[in-house]
């Protein structure tokens, strides 16, 4: 149900943007340099990715700390990507482009692999992504930003320094579910004749290890933490959208 609002959210603000960037362009275009016209195209992409594959997670993961992280990634990208339509709109500046074209069909080849897989592989190779598309994206919108503000695009460097906080904390993230599906995978591995001290405790008081790998798969002690960021980075999310 939160996948398929969220699409809808999506798809609604779609014909808002063209319309808004079709009644700007003879304004502001050419405003912005080649670079930061081709830096906000890619960072369109990158939203749509990240609610896409979000939304995969949601239908697929087994882990519930896996899908925590999956909705937090469809509401934060859905909420960038109205930010950014709004942005390029006044600035008159296209979000659909030869870059944005590029890291489409990149993210939409990542996601195929990523589809591939079932239950505990499918979690740990979309948190791998995860990981690793923010690390990508972390670094191409901190020297956007830094581009802006050089070139006094005051309003777009203040985005791009907003969004890059954003995605920081998103990789934070992702590493923090990255390692604890690792850790998890390796306590039920260890097998009964492991002296494993992540296992030890859990055999001596009559726990299988079954159980331990089992009860470490439902996140629900780590899940509380992605729950905590959500709402900060929600503010300023807001906070540019009311602008």
């Amino acid at each position: 149900g939160a996948s398929a609002h969220a699409q809808g959210s999506q798809d609604q603000g779609q014909p808002q943007s063209s319309r808004g960037q079709a009644q700007s362009s003879q304004q502001g275009a050419g405003t912005l340099d080649k670079s930061l016209q081709e830096a906000a195209q890619k960072l369109h992409a990158a939203n749509q990715a990240e609610v896409q594959s979000g939304q995969a997670a949601l239908r697929s993961a087994q882990s519930s700390e896996v899908k925590h992280y999956a909705q937090q990634m469809v509401t934060d990208h859905q909420k960038n990507d109205a930010e950014l339509q709004q942005l390029a709109g006044r600035l008159g500046v296209p979000l659909q482009g030869e870059k944005f074209t590029e890291k489409q069909k990149d993210a939409q080849d990542d996601l195929k692999d990523v589809q591939g897989k079932t239950g505990n592989e499918f979690d740990r190779a979309y948190m791998k992504m995860m990981v690793d598309d923010h690390k990508k994206d972390v670094k191409e919108v901190e020297d956007a930003a830094k581009d802006a503000r050089k070139q006094r695009q005051t309003e777009l460097a203040a985005f791009l320094e907003k969004t890059h906080g954003h995605l920081q904390t998103h990789l934070s993230e992702a590493q923090r579910v990255e390692k604890s599906l690792s850790d998890t995978g390796m306590a039920g591995r260890s097998g009964s004749g492991s002296t494993s001290p992540s296992t030890a405790g859990s055999r001596s008081s009559g726990t299988s290890t079954g159980d331990t790998a089992r009860s470490g798969g439902t996140g629900a002690t780590p899940s509380t933490t992605p729950g905590t960021s959500t709402p900060t980075e929600h503010q300023g999310g807001s906070g540019g959208t009311g602008r």
